[in-house]
């Protein structure tokens, strides 16, 4: 009877050990998003979904343009070039990267709206992601793209082609504005 309460001790210590080392861990992967979420949402990790704090690292998710600042560029009728995507989209997350360098390559600013963490552009602007649309006075132009990569090796090159003449396009436009 005593090796069987000893056994046991022994286990309740270990499991105790486990938990306070997950804890320990959970407050410093917390402290770490709170600074980025800060930085890039304007909010605490506790507000974002699992899927957006995986991204807070990301270096392809670091140009987050939250509601109040879409609306106040669209008020002001600043041009901008927005991402519309969403953490969990399978073509999202495969197109992001692409477009993201390809933006920086031929020097064009992609400012990012999550829509998982911010739902109004739905009815307004898009019916899915990844969609991109270039913002003229105040309003969206005739210049959007909806191309998401899938994998398909014979599709995707065609997909960054048109991402790279849509990008070209942006920039002529704004080169005139």
């Amino acid at each position: 009877m005593k090796k069987l309460l000893l056994y046991l001790g022994i286990i309740v210590v270990i499991f105790a050990g486990i938990f306070a080392l997950d804890q320990y861990q959970d407050s410093k992967t917390n402290a770490a998003a709170e600074e980025k979420a800060q930085e890039l949402y304007k909010t605490s990790p506790d507000k974002l979904s699992e899927e957006t704090k995986k991204q807070l690292d990301d270096e392809n998710y670091q140009n987050i343009i939250i509601p109040a600042e879409f609306e106040q560029k669209l008020a002001d009728k600043e041009p901008m070039l927005v991402y519309f995507f969403s953490p969990t989209c399978h073509y999202c997350q495969k197109t992001t990267p692409t477009v993201m360098e390809l933006s920086e390559e031929i020097g064009v600013e992609v400012l990012q709206y999550n829509v998982l963490e911010y739902r109004d552009p739905w009815d307004k602007y898009i019916q899915g992601t990844p969609t991109m649309i270039y913002f003229e006075d105040g309003q969206p132009s005739d210049l959007k793209i909806n191309y998401g990569l899938s994998g398909d090796k014979e599709m995707d090159p065609l997909v960054v082609d048109a991402y790279e003449k849509y990008f070209n396009e942006v920039k002529n436009r704004q080169s005139t504005e």
